[in-house]
């Protein structure tokens, strides 16, 4: 939560102020974070051929 330009953090039921510095790194280490998956196009395919299914199951019960 953000008021007056301070960062609160609610832990255990209770509200801490955050410093600003601290509040700026933590976004920006957030913001760093890349993840890269490289899927198989046979799982891609095989999973989009089993969610056709159910749903196609689904929709026939």
């Amino acid at each position: 939560m953000k008021i007056d330009d301070q960062v609160y953090i609610l832990s255990n039921s209770i509200w801490y102020g955050l410093p600003k510095d601290k509040y700026e790194r933590i976004n920006e280490n957030i913001d760093s974070i890349i993840e890269n998956i490289e899927i198989d196009d046979t799982v891609k395919l095989n999973t989009t051929k089993k969610i056709l299914e159910k749903k196609e199951k689904q929709k026939n019960e």
